[in-house]
């Protein structure tokens, strides 16, 4: 039996497989291939460990985000922007007081600007727009991702849809 330096790190390195709760392939000294490679099994378990760290991650982060948390579009009935937003919403479980929160910008208008005052219950969402609240976003939900309602502004009253933004 052969038992220069290479050979022992082999040794050394399936050992602290087993120390750490893996099992170590036995090989047999004619050097044949006797079972699965300890280095790939280790690969493969590292990677499972990462991927379900990653799904747990996602799923806490999406447990504190509310139904309208996100990016979302405003848009009249014949399909033309009128306003971007992106929402803030805490979870159902967030503390009392936690409320929604955002930003909106007109299609070209330049820097986003914060949500002056928002109100959501329910079904129905009220957004207050524009630093003298002049703007006024009333929707009702319509399915999990549409709304439909009226912007008013004080140009007048539009029939407006909100969707979320494609990604």
């Amino acid at each position: 039996m052969r038992r220069g330096p290479l050979r022992l790190a082999g040794l050394a390195v399936l050992a602290g497989l087993t120390l750490a709760g893996l099992p170590a392939q036995a090989h047999a000294d004619s050097g044949a291939d006797s079972g699965p490679d300890p280095a790939a099994d280790l690969t493969a378990r590292a990677a499972q460990a990462l991927d379900g760290r990653i799904h747990g991650a996602a799923a806490a982060a999406e447990a504190e985000q509310g139904a309208l948390d996100g990016a979302w579009v405003v848009s009249d009935l014949a399909g033309r922007a009128r306003l971007d937003l992106v929402l803030a919403d805490p979870a159902r479980t967030a503390p009392a007081g936690a409320e929604l929160q955002g930003a909106w910008s007109s299609p070209g208008a330049g820097a986003p600007q914060p949500i002056a005052k928002a109100v959501h219950r329910g079904r129905r969402l009220d957004l207050r727009l524009g630093p003298d609240e002049t703007w006024r976003l009333t929707l009702r939900r319509q399915g999990r991702e549409f709304w439909r309602g009226v912007l008013i502004t004080p140009a007048g009253r539009t029939p407006v849809l909100l969707r979320r933004r494609p990604m």
